[in-house]
């Protein structure tokens, strides 16, 4: 495991003090830095994979907060379920599971950023902790 720790470190030292980086993983940085997704797809059309089925109830938490609703579950979608066309499907289908079982959930829809798993994977840390930052707020 420590092995594991070492080459993190050393990825972290090439992407932020020595400014190393691939140009594709670069450009997936950017996105995310810009859109909040490795893409670059449109930041505000993050949550419109919930209208795709009518059937499906997909609620914002902003929307029933001012529904003066509480939910139990924070559904994560993440980038792949809110763009990708084949993980929208599966997203809603949790989305309906959820429906079926009369969870109260929400998801955080536009507001969502990336996750950070990316730019952590790729050795920066600082925009990984601001993603994070920004999510949990």
């Amino acid at each position: 495991n420590e092995h594991v720790d070492k080459i993190i470190d050393m990825r972290r030292y090439l992407v932020l003090t020595e400014g190393r980086l691939d140009p594709d993983a670069q450009r997936a940085m950017t996105n995310i830095e810009r859109q909040g997704n490795p893409w670059g797809l449109n930041r505000k059309e993050r949550e419109d994979w919930r209208t795709l089925r009518e059937d499906v109830s997909v609620p914002t938490g902003k929307e029933l907060q001012k529904a003066d609703e509480e939910f139990e579950y924070l559904f994560w979608v993440g980038s792949m379920g809110s763009y990708d066309n084949r993980s929208q499907k599966i997203a809603l289908s949790f989305a309906k599971l959820m429906n079926e079982a009369g969870v109260k959930f929400a998801i955080l829809g536009n507001k969502e950023k990336n996750s950070g798993d990316t730019p952590r994977r790729l050795g920066n840390e600082f925009v990984f902790q601001e993603l994070a930052m920004k999510n949990i707020e």
